[in-house]
């Protein structure tokens, strides 16, 4: 490489060299009312809730924000015989009458509510669900 093109690499690499501006810290963010992205009011239709499948009512239940809303849903998954499993962290429904029953838990065959692996329900056979673990 001959002494020009060195000079001339100088050159460009001085033109495109840090400003003082790009050292500064950014200033945080203040937010204000005109620039609130959270909605204020719930995004959700509360009478369409009674209509969805399982799996939207899930949806909300998993993602949503709003703590009403995610109520509601949890509601309208009990008015369908669904109960949430704390250990599990998911919902459980009964396939048919518990072959075993005591005070503590009920053995027997349930629909499962995959949020983890397949986002679908699933049949599970001879499950325990212990009481204690009810929501």
């Amino acid at each position: 490489m001959n002494p020009t093109n060195y000079l001339d690499a100088f050159r460009r690499s001085f033109l495109n060299k840090t400003q003082d501006e790009d050292l500064a810290k950014p200033s945080a963010a203040v937010a204000t009312r005109d620039n609130n992205c959270f909605p204020t009011h719930p995004t959700i239709p509360l009478s369409s809730l009674a209509h969805v499948e399982v799996d939207t009512l899930c949806l909300v239940l998993t993602y949503q924000r709003d703590p009403y809303e995610r109520y509601l849903a949890a509601q309208q998954m009990r008015k369908r015989s669904w109960r949430f499993h704390q250990k599990f962290q998911m919902w459980f429904k009964r396939a048919k009458d518990p072959v075993e029953t005591t005070d503590e838990y009920e053995t027997g065959d349930v629909y499962m509510f995959d949020t983890i692996e397949n986002w679908r329900v699933k049949a599970v056979a001879n499950f325990k669900f212990e009481y204690k673990f009810n929501d």
